[in-house]
């Protein structure tokens, strides 16, 4: 059955299906959707704007609470199938369905969480090949040229994203950190601010444009304050539990020169992301590790600090 493409995200899975509610979070594994759930809030069925890593709450029955990024509702357990598995399933998927242009999306998307970002770009021209409407799929096409530091092609493929999509939230936020890459700040924070105006509660753009007043190597752009109160309402979107948000807020507060908050902070996401559910790549933990450091002898932020995926 043909479904039209959709952002894919990642979960977290913190517990097997069949003992979920008493088992040991040691048991964690990450799972992928079999294909985009909505997540109930409440009586409404929410689709999420974008992949992402989740991580359960609750578990009742069949049903699982999952939270990330200021985003929480509720999932069917069979709608989600392990990482380790995921690839094999897609591609089943591919030799089977009629018009497998999702199946594709969704596999490039596993290829890039385990960042193998040129078998990713092979799956999304495939899936944009099948289905060139897609949205989606150029937004993740985007997302693996910035991974390799192609950022005008990420940047060319983000707006083919909103082209096809005006609303489309996170093309505008991935777009602006492209423009940041490139040092053009300006279209940076009109990027961030568009995505900010289109959804105003999504976090990844609230951090970013943190980043940007924190970090930025233009003194025209640099807002201590500014960075705070942005850093502030993106951990507040994401329940204080997620290591963007948390990493931005403490660049905000060594910019605006608070360096004991700066620390307490960046202890804070450093432990996330050495936190068996949460994890965190080689580059975000070294990244974490020497911005502590900084922070510690009362350094100011580095632009270079952040982390390429961010």
């Amino acid at each position: 059955m043909w479904t039209k493409p959709v952002a894919a995200l990642v979960l977290v899975f913190a517990a097997p299906l069949a003992n979920a509610q008493d088992a040991s979070p040691r048991v964690a594994k990450r799972v992928v959707p079999r294909y985009n759930p909505p997540l109930m809030v409440g009586k409404l069925a929410v689709v999420p704007i974008e992949w992402r890593v989740y991580t359960i709450r609750k578990v009742q029955g069949d049903r699982i609470l999952i939270v990330s990024g200021g985003i929480s509702g509720w999932v069917h357990a069979d709608a989600v199938i392990p990482s380790e598995q995921a690839i094999d399933f897609y591609t089943r998927e591919i030799a089977t369905t009629r018009f497998p242009s999702s199946a594709y999306l969704y596999r490039g998307m596993v290829w890039s969480q385990r960042e193998e970002y040129d078998r990713a770009i092979d799956d999304y021209n495939e899936s944009i090949r099948l289905y060139p409407w897609s949205g989606p799929a150029f937004n993740n096409r985007g997302e693996s040229w910035h991974a390799k530091q192609e950022y005008d092609r990420a940047i060319a493929d983000y707006t083919e994203a909103i082209w096809r999509d005006p609303r489309l939230v996170v093309a505008f936020s991935n777009r602006g950190m492209s423009w940041h890459r490139k040092k053009e700040y300006y279209k940076a924070q009109d990027d961030y601010q568009r995505a900010i105006r289109l959804k105003p509660r999504y976090p990844g753009a609230h951090y970013r444009l943190a980043w940007l007043y924190a970090t930025c190597s233009d003194p025209k752009f640099r807002d201590g304050k500014m960075a705070v109160e942005s850093a502030t309402r993106a951990c507040e979107l994401s329940l204080w539990n997620e290591v963007p948000p948390l990493a931005s807020l403490a660049a905000a507060h060594a910019a605006s020169g608070d360096f004991e908050k700066a620390v307490e902070y960046q202890k804070r996401a450093n432990r996330l992301m050495e936190s068996e559910n949460e994890g965190g790549t080689a580059e975000e933990r070294a990244k974490g590790q020497e911005n502590l450091e900084l922070y510690r002898n009362k350094k100011p932020p580095q632009e270079e600090g952040l982390p390429s995926t961010w």
